[in-house]
């Protein structure tokens, strides 16, 4: 992940604008596993897709 790190907020940042309303970014390799992850608001957006406090959330019910 240290190599791609940042690799997310690029395309979020420098390519697009704040018409388009990006409001997440995620990338995966070939595993599904997280390598970059831009999320512009860290409070309303999972840090790992796969990997939801959801999930979690959904099973106490």
């Amino acid at each position: 992940m240290k190599d791609y790190y940042w690799r997310s907020w690029y395309f979020a940042r420098k390519r697009f604008t704040k018409e388009d309303q990006l409001f997440a970014v995620y990338l995966y390799d070939m595993q599904d596993q997280l390598v970059s992850a831009y999320r512009y608001n860290a409070s309303s957006f999972p840090r790992n897709l796969y990997q939801t406090e959801y999930d979690k959330f959904g099973e106490n019910i």
